[in-house]
């Protein structure tokens, strides 16, 4: 399978965009548009490990298999030990207006994107306050 179809299956499963993708992988919208075909010049490799291991850790999409075609698909998940009881502990929830299971009912992906988007609305604030106290 090419790097194309592996990037087309991805957006399938997690319906991460072109610019999702490039956010999570700290790259050009325009290098994720190469992987799939679509710029000059088209490419079949994914440049950086590290935009590999991002998008791993952001879908659950193998690293290797993102890359290099290579391994399982997914990052197996390890079941919890059947002989321990496992206590959860919740942290307290920050936001009122958005409920919790509608946050986590999102899939990892797109979880990715309301946690980037809240970031750069906290850092724009931020800025705010600074240049209004100064």
């Amino acid at each position: 399978m090419d790097l194309k179809t592996r990037i087309e299956l991805l957006q399938t499963e997690t319906k991460l965009s072109v610019i999702d993708i490039a956010r999570i992988c700290g790259i050009t919208a325009s290098a994720v548009r190469q992987w799939l075909g679509q710029a000059d010049p088209p490419t079949q490799r994914i440049g950086s490990l590290k935009a590999a291991l991002k998008l791993q850790d952001a879908t659950g999409f193998h690293a290797l298999w993102l890359a290099e075609g290579e391994g399982p698909r997914k990052v197996p998940t390890v079941p919890a030990p059947k002989t321990a009881e496992v206590i959860r502990i919740e942290p307290e929830w920050p936001f009122e207006l958005v409920p919790r299971d509608r946050y986590f009912g999102l899939p990892p992906g797109e979880r990715f994107v309301a946690q980037d988007a809240m970031l750069t609305k906290i850092e724009e604030l931020e800025q705010r306050r600074k240049r209004d106290s100064a």
